[in-house]
């Protein structure tokens, strides 16, 4: 199996390590962006997205910033290639956006759009509860330190901190 990384991040080298304790044959390939970026072992780069074609992924795991994910599934959409997209979707909804989930719908390209916070226990709770009741409204506060993230990474320089790539509201925070 062929597994196409695009965003050689802290969060997609869990989903390598979970990928290799299921098939230790896996050959992982990752787009990147500069020749300047650290090799990992057992995975090859690619530079340039003609390639991606005749590298014959099986399936693709988008994982860079958020704001480029709009432009990078707008390359990918012709691939028909399976695609398991990093949480959130995109930096914002618009037309555009609804349209280019649409087209991926209707070219029936299989996607899923990792939301691990699902399979919590207390989420999985109240879905039980709630599956026969009527919701008629609900306000929820959830929260996190951002330090915490990456541990030994200054989180400034993260683009979970950095609005314009996709992170959070206020971009970077005080302190």
């Amino acid at each position: 199996m062929k597994v196409l990384i695009i965003g050689l991040g802290s969060i997609v080298k869990k989903h390598i390590n979970a990928l290799q304790e299921i098939d230790s044959e896996i050959e992982f390939i990752a787009l990147r962006s500069s020749r300047k970026a650290i090799a990992l072992e057992n995975i090859k780069n690619i530079y340039d997205w003609g390639i991606i074609k005749k590298k014959s992924p099986d399936f693709i795991i988008i994982s860079n910033p958020t704001s480029l994910h709009f432009n990078t599934l707008q390359k990918l959409k012709d691939y028909s290639i399976p695609l398991f997209i990093e949480k959130p979707l995109f930096s914002e909804v618009s037309e555009e956006s609804d349209c280019l989930v649409k087209e991926i719908s209707d070219k029936g390209i299989i996607n899923y759009v990792a939301c691990n916070l699902r399979f919590l226990h207390c989420i999985q709770k109240i879905r039980n509860i709630t599956k026969k009741e009527r919701i008629n409204e609900v306000n929820v506060y959830c929260g996190s330190f951002l330090p915490d993230w990456r541990p030994g990474v200054d989180f400034r320089s993260t683009y979970s901190a950095n609005k314009e790539m996709g992170g959070g509201e206020r971009g970077l925070c005080p302190g």
